[in-house]
C-alpha cells in the first residue's frame, strides 16, 4: 500500500510546488522502490570549465535537485536542514546507502526517479525530500508548514510464504 502525507505543496500564484501526484513511491517490493518527483522547477544550465593547464570545455548541470532521506516511520522527522544535509552522506553514515540521495531535475514538470535500496521487508517508511535550487536554497514550501519537509509514506511487500 502507498500512502502520501503530504505530497502538495501550496500552490499559490509565483511559488513553485510539486506536480499533481507527486512526489510519490511506486514499484514497491521487499527490499526496493521508486520515488518519483516532477516539481514547477527544473532546468539546466551551461558554464565553461577550464582544467588547469588543459582544455576548456562545456559542463551542464540540473538548476534544481529534490535531496532524500528514508527513515522508518517510528523515526523522528528529520527538519529540512538535517534533509539536505543527510542526502550527501547518510547523516555520517548512520543512514544505510540506498537510502538517501539527490534527484536532478533537468526540466520542469518532467518525472524524475530514485531507486530507494536496502529495505526491510514488511516494513513501513517515510521518505523526506526537500527541493532546491543550485545554491542550495529550499524552494518548495509545505502545506503543513513552511519549516518540514515534504513526505511520503508506503510499507515494503511481505515475503512470500513457503
Amino acid at each position: 500500500m502507498i500512502l502520501a502525507i503530504s505530497f502538495l505543496a501550496m500552490d499559490v500564484v509565483g511559488q513553485e510546488s510539486y506536480t499533481a501526484g507527486y512526489p510519490n513511491v511506486d514499484g514497491v517490493g521487499q527490499e526496493t522502490a521508486t520515488l518519483n518527483v516532477s516539481a514547477t522547477v527544473g532546468g539546466t544550465e551551461t558554464t565553461m570549465v577550464t582544467i588547469p593547464g588543459g582544455p576548456t570545455f562545456p559542463y551542464t548541470y540540473a538548476t534544481h535537485q529534490a535531496k532524500y532521506v528514508t527513515l522508518l516511520h517510528t523515526d523522528p522527522q528529520p527538519s529540512k536542514e538535517n534533509v539536505i544535509n543527510w542526502s550527501s552522506d547518510g547523516n555520517s553514515g548512520s543512514i544505510s546507502e540506498g537510502l538517501y540521495g539527490s534527484i536532478n531535475l533537468w526540466s520542469a514538470n518532467s518525472e524524475f526517479s530514485s531507486s530507494i535500496l536496502n529495505l526491510q521487508p514488511s516494513t513501513n517508511y517515510v521518505i523526506y525530500i526537500v527541493t532546491v535550487d543550485v545554491s542550495g536554497n529550499n524552494v518548495i514550501q509545505t502545506e503543513m508548514d513552511s519549516n518540514s519537509p515534504t513526505l511520503v509514506s508506503f510499507t515494503t511487500s511481505a515475503p512470500p510464504l513457503l
